[in-house]
């Protein structure tokens, strides 16, 4: 029961970092950057050191959870669609294609709009 209810607050608290970043895509970029990288903090906590320096399958495995990693690539692909240097958002398109390749459990369809929001300009599908 207690496990239930910290993954309820800890799936809240990735689905309100998420609809920041959305809510300031619209807004000046210094209101963009604070809100993705507060998101990336509610996301990786404690282990948001290690993004950039481990590879997506030891990242993953200290994220210990697929939402959380599902919420990482999309919150990447959002970030990669508002990139102004193309090297820099397809630096973090890749990133995100391999943590995709990390989720085991996630359906099949789920794992095809990840994917499909990478393609995407803005991050969305």
């Amino acid at each position: 029961m207690f496990r239930d209810d910290w993954l309820h607050r800890e799936i809240q608290k990735l689905a309100d970092a998420i609809a920041k970043v959305m809510d300031a895509r619209t807004g000046p970029t210094e209101q963009q950057d604070l809100a993705i990288d507060q998101a990336y903090d509610a996301i990786l906590g404690p282990h948001r050191d290690f993004l950039g320096m481990v590879d997506e399958a030891t990242l993953a495995g200290l994220l210990a959870d697929e939402e959380r990693v599902r919420a990482l690539i999309e919150l990447t692909a959002l970030d990669a669609g508002r990139k102004p240097d193309p090297r820099d958002s397809e630096r973090l398109r890749a990133r995100a294609r391999r943590l995709l390749a990390t989720l085991r459990q996630t359906p099949e369809s789920e794992r095809q709009r990840l994917a499909d929001s990478l393609d995407s300009p803005q991050g969305q599908s």
